[in-house]
């Protein structure tokens, strides 16, 4: 049978089946690789990652990134992303520390036709780890105020682990203590630092605990003291800063926090100058600062500020010789005064009486309705608005209404001991 079969395929019959193969082949490839061409992609920095590294030592300085370049189809090729590709080397057989070449092994995506890696190798150092302890010592870069009484840290000791080159380096745990603008008494996680013999931080070592709790202890006693308010006044045309007995603060005290020896000696605290030279009523001036300049740095205030109310005394001024005028007399009557002026007292701002002269104040007697007869009469006073009528001297006036004659002369009518008019 099986010679009949060979009998029946010649050679040349073969030839042409081969060759039919593979120009379909050909075809075929020349399809799929015009529709799906192969390309090439470039990944930079692909990170390197250790496998089996020995489990006291670690690597010093990292690990160089390498280059990875990627041929294959062009639809598998498009998706892929660096996360796709992991690039390693293997320390499993590192014998201890130094620095040693290891070649470079890349998986890609299984439809990945080739990987060019460069560099194909990187070099590492690796170090032992190894941890000390040191006691831990506290850093303080400013005089300690006389009011601290204590500093606790949560721990005395502390570790030190990494490479043994750095970790040689060390030769202090140090704890900050930072006591600037501090005046009352707090606990707060601190960061524990290794120093160096130069005195800077040995970076990329772990410190153990890498925190401690700082309690930092004031001693603090509170004592409440008056507000006084200082004016710029001028005195003797020169400015001077006094007290302005007259106003008042609020809150009216200040507590005062800090050592009682700091405190003793502090009766009352006090305002900046205030400027009461262009207040022409009584008024508030808001968030009037308090001086602390004096004060000793160890003590700390409840209020930065307060509120001053600042009285204003109006001026008060004294007119004399103001006629008096007489409003609503009947007909046909004629009225006598016992007085023909008065003294006259207002009050009002020192712009508002600043010429005295010009104030339209009058002073009044109302006979309305009064008939003959002699009568006691209210002297009323009118003031501009801008001032103000204390007091009138006399408050009354003797009045004495008759009928009209041409020979009575009312400037000569005077009032005689007993209380009558002659």
């Amino acid at each position: 049978m099986g010679h009949r079969f060979r009998r029946l395929i010649s050679a040349a019959t073969f030839f042409r089946l081969a060759v039919s193969i593979i120009l379909a082949l050909v075809i075929w490839g020349f399809i799929v690789w015009e529709t799906n061409p192969e390309i090439t992609r470039e990944f930079q920095s692909v990170p390197v990652t250790p496998t089996d590294m020995p489990a006291n030592m670690l690597i010093s300085g990292g690990i160089p990134p390498v280059s990875v370049t990627l041929k294959g189809p062009q639809d598998d090729m498009r998706g892929i992303v660096t996360s796709d590709i992991t690039a390693t080397i293997d320390l499993s057989e590192v014998a201890g520390p130094g620095i040693g070449q290891y070649n470079v092994h890349v998986d890609a995506p299984s439809s990945v036709r080739r990987v060019i890696v460069e560099p194909s190798s990187v070099e590492v150092e690796l170090d032992l780890i190894v941890t000390r302890t040191f006691p831990v010592e506290l850093r303080e870069d400013e005089p300690r105020p006389a009011s601290v009484t204590s500093i606790e840290a949560s721990t005395e000791i502390a570790s030190v682990q990494g490479p043994k080159a750095l970790v040689d380096q060390v030769e202090a745990i140090e704890l900050p203590v930072d006591l600037q603008s501090r005046r009352e008494s707090f606990t707060e996680e601190v960061p524990l630092v290794p120093i160096s013999a130069s005195g800077s931080v040995v970076q990329d070592i772990e410190v153990s605990p890498a925190t401690v709790t700082l309690s930092v202890t004031f001693e603090s006693t509170v004592k409440n003291v008056p507000v006084i308010v200082v004016c710029a006044c001028v005195v003797d045309e020169r400015l001077e800063q006094r007290a302005l007995t007259t106003a008042a603060a609020i809150p009216s005290t200040i507590r005062l926090s800090g050592p009682s020896s700091a405190l003793t000696t502090i009766t009352d605290i006090r305002t900046v100058p205030v400027d009461v030279s262009q207040l022409q009523e009584s008024g508030w001036i808001l968030d009037v600062e308090i001086d602390t300049s004096e004060l000793p740095e160890s003590v700390t205030i409840s209020d930065q500020t307060v509120d001053v109310w600042v009285p204003v005394n109006p001026t008060r001024l004294e007119l004399t010789d103001i006629p008096i005028e007489s409003l609503g007399l009947g007909p046909g009557l004629e009225a006598s005064l016992t007085e023909e002026t008065v003294s006259v007292v207002v009050t009002g701002t020192n712009d508002a009486l600043s010429e005295p002269d010009s104030l339209q104040v009058m002073a009044i007697v109302d006979l309305e309705e009064l008939g003959v007869g002699t009568y006691t009469v209210e002297i009323e006073v009118v003031v501009p608005p801008e001032v103000s009528y204390e007091q009138v001297s006399p408050a009354t006036v003797r009045v004495v209404i008759q009928p009209a004659t041409t020979t009575t002369n009312r400037s000569s009518l005077r009032e005689d001991p007993s209380g009558g008019i002659r």
